[in-house]
């Protein structure tokens, strides 16, 4: 006996065909949706406004918009293609925007203080990595082996008495305006969560930071530490420390400037 459907043999006592699920006896296929795929968008080649940067507002909704246009786009305080001059951390040439085969490429030119690039996934931090959380400047530093264990100390013979040592691997410093930490949080525990009012390390006066923004986790394969958004409104962001690609959506902070890249000629690769 075989199946109405795809003409397969039927095996004895089944009441579906194991080839393509149809059951028996009855005459009508079996329509198998297939899974559709994202559409990944991609700036088509030798287009002149390809994309462009939306300014976001502190409420998430979209400001201006700058159109892109060319293969080299440059920003900056006093000079450039995007002038921002009302921003007093900008440098005069703080960034540039290239575009080749692969994309478009955002590269800091030696700006002060830097372009800070929402992170995607999960991402391995490097010692003296700066992380932007809401409004937080953060420095991330891996201890070495004799600022981990420091071992107890006496006095007069007698040990002093003190809270248990966790033997922390790294710290979180928040760096101010001034250029000094004024808050130190040492990470011991193997998951540490970051949030305005859920978490490990509370900051509940930082209105940009969500309740639950980011979760630090200890990579014990290569003993570093990774760094995920929570889902987090305002997302989380790495100080560059080479140019980065752009993906369409992608955000990145300039001063107190913060952009989203959008691709606007743009076609679907499924």
């Amino acid at each position: 006996m075989r199946c109405a459907a795809c003409n397969s043999e039927l095996l004895e006592n089944l009441q579906f065909c194991s080839q393509c699920g149809a059951k028996v006896g009855v005459s009508e296929p079996v329509v198998v949706k297939p899974r559709r795929r994202e559409p990944t968008l991609v700036a088509e080649p030798g287009s002149s406004n390809a994309a462009r940067l939306v300014s976001m507002s502190p409420d998430g909704s979209d400001g201006a918009q700058y159109p892109i246009s060319g293969d080299c786009v440059h920003i900056g305080a006093e000079h450039g293609d995007i002038v921002l001059g009302d921003d007093p951390y900008l440098s005069p040439r703080h960034a540039s925007l290239e575009w080749s085969a692969e994309g478009w490429t955002v590269t800091d030119l030696g700006s002060v203080n830097g372009v800070y690039l929402e992170i995607q996934g999960k991402h391995r931090l490097q010692h003296r990595d700066l992380l932007l959380l809401g409004q937080q400047v953060i420095l991330f530093e891996t201890l070495k082996d004799y600022e981990r264990d420091l071992g107890p100390i006496s006095q007069h013979g007698v040990l002093l008495f003190g809270t248990p040592d966790e033997k922390p691997r790294a710290r979180l410093s928040v760096v101010s305006t001034e250029g000094v930490a004024r808050s130190v949080y040492y990470l011991c525990g193997d998951e540490v969560v970051v949030g305005r009012d859920r978490g490990d390390i509370v900051m509940p006066r930082d209105l940009f930071m969500s309740g639950t923004h980011a979760t630090l986790r200890y990579e014990r394969e290569d003993e570093s530490y990774s760094l995920e958004d929570a889902g987090s409104s305002n997302g989380t962001l790495l100080r560059m420390r080479a140019p980065r690609l752009l993906r369409h959506g992608q955000k990145f902070r300039m001063g107190r400037n913060l952009f989203r890249f959008d691709v606007v000629n743009a076609r679907e690769m499924v």
